[in-house]
């Protein structure tokens, strides 16, 4: 009862702060619950374990689920008031980004199965509910795709597209977590799915910087959702483990690619990082809040919950992961502290800019 209570609270004060202030929930909002849920569930309890952050696993996921709660209220007082084709469909790429409410859901499923038994209702309705949402979203993504060659918008492609994958690959992991004997079909159909979504997304991504690359600028054109290049493959590979319907070898062969894929686009980050310090400062070159952020927390958090369950009988790769284990760790709690912190003075200045509107507004009737 008492974090059903806090809970309740905790979704108040965040919706009663989006109305207060007006704020329409962007479409990949969403994916804020996506990291914080893989840093809750698949970094810190995978390496604490359930009684070494006791309780406090419990508050960071009910703080989730409130965020989950709010932002799913705000997308569906868009279709209310419809304004839902002014702020998630009318921009083609920005389409994809609805994949974050699936990957949220099946995340916020996944926290409530592992931290509140009682629950297990709640999982099974979130279950379905998100798998008629998935339907929808193929849909909507296959349209986009056609019109992504129809209108030509080959220059504005990014790494949102991968959420066809994730999204997909999500779902698999939250019915193996919800029903432990889903059927073999159903578990290889679904990934094979999300791989041939994933080829499909990786060259349009591809294809745009081959195409751009006379004017390509890594400051201006390189966007923060191409980490999900190895995010989808790590989630993938998750998938794989959870199913337990993949030969090793083949799961093996997806970590060494989600590894690959890793190194060269954090090669890029880090450079495009150096680069932005030297033409803006630190201030303006990376301390400035983008909602895309969150995708790099969850794709860091993803790959490292894939390396720390994947059992590898190679010396080589065993000593690699042992590296990301027990280093990644620390990265991925001050990447999300870090975010979390530009995340709130990005709330507090929204906040205040509203207030500054409506005394001027006030003293202008006056």
């Amino acid at each position: 009862m008492l974090y059903i209570l806090l809970l309740v609270s905790a979704y108040i004060f965040l919706l009663g702060f989006q109305l207060l202030n007006k704020m329409w929930i962007k479409t990949s909002t969403m994916a804020v619950v996506m990291a914080i849920g893989i840093v809750t569930q698949g970094v810190m309890l995978n390496y604490f374990g359930p009684n070494g952050i006791g309780i406090y696993g419990k508050i960071l996921s009910i703080i989730n689920l409130a965020l989950w709660m709010s932002f799913a209220t705000s997308f569906f007082m868009t279709s209310v008031r419809k304004k839902f084709r002014q702020f998630h469909f009318s921009d083609i790429i920005n389409r994809f980004g609805m994949g974050t409410w699936i990957a949220g859901t099946s995340i916020c499923g996944i926290l409530i199965h592992r931290q509140f038994f009682g629950w297990a209702f709640v999982v099974e309705v979130l279950l379905y509910v998100n798998f008629v949402l998935w339907l929808v979203y193929l849909c909507v993504c296959m349209i986009s795709i056609r019109d992504i060659y129809k209108y030509d918008l080959m220059e504005k492609v990014n790494g949102i597209i991968l959420l066809t994958t994730v999204s997909t690959q999500s779902l698999v992991l939250l019915m193996n977590t919800v029903y432990a004997e889903t059927p073999e079909f159903i578990n290889i159909s679904m990934i094979a799915i999300g791989v041939c979504f994933y080829f499909m997304a990786a060259f349009l991504v591809t294809k745009r910087h081959i195409r751009s690359r006379a004017s390509f600028s890594v400051d201006e054109d390189w966007n923060n959702t191409n980490c999900i290049l190895h995010g989808a493959l790590s989630i993938t590979g998750l998938a794989c483990l959870f199913s337990t319907n993949v030969n090793e070898q083949i799961i093996l062969c997806i970590w060494i690619c989600a590894f690959t894929v890793f190194i060269l686009v954090e090669l890029v980050e880090i450079y495009r990082l150096i680069i932005r310090i030297r033409n803006h400062g630190i201030r303006m070159g990376i301390l400035v809040y983008d909602v895309s952020q969150w995708s790099r927390i969850f794709t860091f958090g993803m790959f490292y919950t894939f390396s720390f369950i994947l059992d590898s009988q190679f010396v080589f790769q065993q000593v690699v992961q042992n590296i990301i284990v027990n280093s990644g760790l620390w990265f991925i709690l001050v990447l999300t502290v870090m975010e979390i912190m530009l995340s709130l003075k990005f709330s507090f200045t929204t906040w205040k800019m509203n207030i500054v509107d409506k005394r001027k507004l006030n003293e202008y009737h006056s």
